[in-house]
């Protein structure tokens, strides 16, 4: 088993230059296997943040995606998405990519991005995190517990602050 490690997070600059670019997919590759170009890059488009180790190789990605969500009465969130390497998985690395996303989907709703969207909305799929942070509210990033999600994961939700609830039939 390896044993833990703590890894440094990124931004991910806007556009991505050339290395950073390969570097994430040759992280993708190591982890997820065959990976087409195209849907790195389409996926690329995604990411918020990113994950270093001690030798500034790439061990951990961080996305948000637009979907209307059923489990949140079929409002439009970010669902958070992420992919973090063996040893480096745990759940300090995993809550610090979290609140880097927060902090990010936050100013880019502010400055206009992600019309539609109300919040953040975190499955959260690392089965460590829960007993490791069993608290109704993160207070790094304000998350909160809202229930779970279809496949049984806990759901973490937080709303931007201008959020409306859109409620069908309702104007």
């Amino acid at each position: 088993m390896n044993e833990p490690r703590k890894m440094r997070v990124e931004t991910l600059p806007q556009p991505p230059d050339d290395a950073i670019r390969d570097a994430i997919y040759a992280f993708w590759l190591r982890q997820l296997g065959d990976m087409d170009r195209g849907a790195a890059a389409q996926r690329l488009g995604r990411v918020l943040a990113f994950g270093l180790d001690d030798n500034d190789a790439v061990v951990a990605t961080c996305s948000a995606v637009p979907a209307r969500v059923a489990a949140m009465g079929h409002q439009m969130m970010l669902v958070y998405r992420s992919l973090l390497a063996g040893a480096f998985n745990t759940p300090d690395n995993w809550m610090a990519m979290v609140t880097r996303a927060w902090e990010l989907v936050e100013a880019q709703q502010a400055a206009g991005e992600h019309a539609g969207c109300i919040g953040l909305l975190v499955p959260v799929t690392e089965a460590a995190v829960p007993a490791a942070r069993p608290e109704a509210v993160w207070a790094e990033n304000g998350l909160i517990h809202a229930g779970y999600g279809q496949r049984g994961f806990p759901l973490r939700v937080r709303h931007f602050a201008d959020a409306r609830l859109h409620i069908e039939g309702v104007t």
